[in-house]
């Protein structure tokens, strides 16, 4: 399943988005699941530009159907204007399962910047 976001992120900001899953009785994240995702520029990139998951707290479950994934400002504060991908993967099954969850999400730079 393609997740196209109308949330750009901008660079250098936090940037939240909720994903809810409704179908039919399949519970995509159950109590205790753990997940992750890598975040590059394109899907044949060999380079991780950051790495969202339940373990460093950027993924967040909220119920059984909803999760909300946090990229922090620090982590995209040097990405480009693009776009980037990311994807989902369950790690509390054996083998992993992919959640069929993909991201492309456009990237802008923001006009108020380099604050410090």
């Amino acid at each position: 399943m393609s997740y196209q976001s109308n949330t750009a992120i901008i660079a250098g900001y936090q940037w939240v988005q909720s994903v809810e899953i409704t179908a039919g009785n399949n519970i995509p994240f159950p109590a205790n699941c753990t997940i992750i995702g890598h975040v590059r520029e394109t899907e044949g990139s060999n380079t991780v530009l950051t790495t969202v998951s339940t373990a460093n707290s950027s993924i967040i479950r909220v119920s059984n159907t909803e999760i909300q994934i946090v990229i922090s400002g620090d982590a995209s504060v040097n990405w480009k204007a693009g776009d980037i991908v990311m994807d989902l993967v369950r790690t509390d099954t054996s083998p992993y399962q992919h959640t069929g969850l993909r991201f492309d999400i456009p990237v802008v730079l923001p006009i108020t910047r380099n604050l410090t």
